[in-house]
């Protein structure tokens, strides 16, 4: 180990560099990693996210969906510099719905593919996005069910 170290000073500073980076760069509007808001569209509720790197990041949602049902939803997300703008950004990643229809045995479980927008104003702690993508679900009875999942919302970086 110190023959590695007197051989490579640059190499361990720069090794300490990168993991020190690893964690600043784990961070969403105003180097915070996790913002809660609202969500309207299918489905409307609450929604989280959590930055687990530069372009990476966890959401989470819970709220109603059509025909009087509960969902909750979690989705990994990649964000692209589509744009070279530090404002504006897309994101897509795969993710999983799980609902629950009220007053009915009946729960639905699917996989989802969401695409987005993302707008972060420069100097605040908001995330505004626009995200939409195909959910597939299994009903009882077989087959695949595929509908549409299309929401807006606002996220605050408290």
């Amino acid at each position: 180990m110190r023959k590695l170290i007197k051989k490579s000073p640059f190499r361990l500073l720069a090794a300490a560099l990168l993991l020190t980076c690893a964690s600043v760069f784990a961070q969403g509007p105003m180097n915070r990693d996790f913002g809660v808001g609202l969500m309207l569209g299918e489905p409307s509720g609450a929604t989280a996210k959590y930055w687990t790197a530069y372009d990476q990041a966890l959401v989470g949602s819970v709220g109603l969906s059509r025909f009087d049902m509960t969902r909750a939803g979690l989705d990994y997300l990649w964000h692209f510099d589509a744009f070279t703008s530090d404002v504006v950004g897309l994101y897509a990643g795969p993710g999983v719905a799980v609902g629950a229809i009220q007053g009915s045995s009946e729960d639905r479980v699917g996989a989802r593919a969401m695409l987005g927008l993302n707008v972060v104003p420069r100097s605040t702690a908001l995330e505004l996005f626009f995200e939409a993508g195909p959910l597939f679900t299994i009903p009882d009875n077989g087959g695949v069910n595929t509908s549409l999942d299309a929401a807006a919302g606002i996220r605050i970086y408290p």
